[in-house]
């Protein structure tokens, strides 16, 4: 509790609420005097402790009822537009003790040994946050703080006007974008009509020694290779990251006609720092010849626009409609372990409402990359439910696999 009163204190937009002023939304909060300050964040419904068996929580619950178990026991936010208007808060972090254990005490092949192994002695920590008033990034700062080896800052929260041209102007994809945007409505549409939707959430364990192959593989092909990644000869790049071996395998086997992947432009565009609280990430929109190899996905996130040659264009309205959309993102770059005295840390989940969140009906294929603890990398994989098998025989041998949940999509 004392540590998220000194997060509050250092950043009083997270005891804020939802207002609309002048047509504009925004969020109203009281001016605190100093980091030092005594914030009431139980009061202001920032903070809250909440007993494991009153939720049924525990690390054998089905993915897919976690939001619901969450909301109900107010350890998640509102939704943005839900909680315009209303006391409701913008951000809140809960404890939940004594959550329920496995048979046979272990989890993810971590065992659980000293205080932990006792389920008197485990909890959750729960974050929550809208989207509306933070993207990844902000989300991790904020969370990150929670831990007491990190230092506690202010993120500023202002946006200045001309933001959004800048970065507009820096992607320079941000307007051709017409066809996705028909394409998510027909979407919208099947799913109404037809309940289309059927789809499934698997997670993804990925093998570090998997993606050291394909790394070593693609740079000896380019470099005994007299083209470059873009086939014009020039700009080979200096290294692959484990991003663009992950981006290059989802978009490849989910094989959309344009794919998307969000990009933190946090010190990419002038005026854009890494010290802003705020939605700052941009989609990139990749065709399927600008994903064929890694080195292109390279060249398109430092360059901020799909990579190429000769350039792909978007797809027109006539030639999407129908097809699938994939999207993207990476949060492993954000996240940070929280270490609490005392504890030792069971695993990290990023938790989201798929089961009622119509809007997903617009992407065919989501994938979200997070690490689950420190050293591991882990995908969040959202796809229709007939391709979940197609998914794991994939995975086979290079990413450990796991259902964490099915689901059909109810309007």
């Amino acid at each position: 509790e004392e540590r998220v009163r000194r997060i509050v204190a250092a950043n009083p937009w997270l005891a804020g609420r939802l207002v609309v002023k002048d047509g504009v939304t925004m969020i109203a909060y009281d001016a605190v005097e100093g980091k030092d300050a005594w914030v009431d964040v139980v009061g202001l419904k920032v903070f809250q402790t909440i007993e494991g068996s009153a939720c049924e929580l525990g690390l054998q619950t089905a993915y897919f009822k976690l939001p619901s178990i969450l909301e109900a026991n107010t350890a998640a936010v509102g939704k943005g537009i839900s909680i315009v208007g209303k006391d409701e808060p913008v951000f809140r972090v809960s404890v939940i003790s004594d959550v329920a254990g496995s048979a046979c005490e272990e989890m993810d092949g971590v065992k659980m040994d000293g205080g932990i192994k006792n389920k008197k002695k485990r909890f959750a920590v729960v974050t929550s946050m809208p989207h509306c008033i933070g993207d990844g990034y902000t989300f991790y700062s904020i969370r990150n703080m929670l831990s007491c080896e990190e230092d506690i800052r202010s993120l500023d929260n202002s946006r200045c006007p001309s933001t959004d041209d800048k970065i507009a102007s820096a992607v320079k994809d941000a307007e051709p974008l017409k066809p996705v945007l028909v394409n998510l409505m027909f979407h919208d549409l099947k799913t109404a009509l037809w309940k289309a939707n059927d789809m499934s959430v698997l997670r993804l364990d990925v093998d570090d020694g998997w993606i050291k192959r394909e790394k070593e593989a693609y740079l000896a092909e380019l470099s005994s290779s007299s083209s470059s990644c873009s086939g014009d000869g020039k700009d080979r790049p200096a290294f692959i990251s484990t991003n663009d071996i992950l981006a290059r395998w989802f978009f490849k086997f989910s094989s959309p006609m344009l794919g998307l992947m969000a990009i933190n432009m946090r010190g990419k565009v002038p005026g854009v720092s890494h010290n802003l609280a705020g939605n700052y990430a941009r989609e990139i929109p990749f065709c399927r010849r600008d994903y064929e190899s890694p080195a292109l996905i390279r060249k398109a996130v430092e360059g901020l626009h799909r990579a190429a040659s000769p350039p792909t264009p978007i797809p027109t309205i006539r030639e999407a409609f129908g097809t699938g959309v994939s999207l993207m993102t990476n949060w492993c770059a954000f996240s940070k372990e929280v270490k609490l005295e005392g504890a030792k840390i069971i695993m990290h989940l990023p938790v989201y409402d798929w089961y009622r969140q119509e809007r997903l009906n617009e992407v065919s294929h989501i994938a979200v990359v997070y690490r689950p603890r420190a050293g591991q990398t882990s995908i969040l994989l959202a796809v229709p439910k007939n391709e979940l098998e197609l998914y794991a025989e994939a995975a086979l041998g290079l990413i450990e696999w796991s259902c964490v949940g099915s689901f059909t999509n109810l309007l």
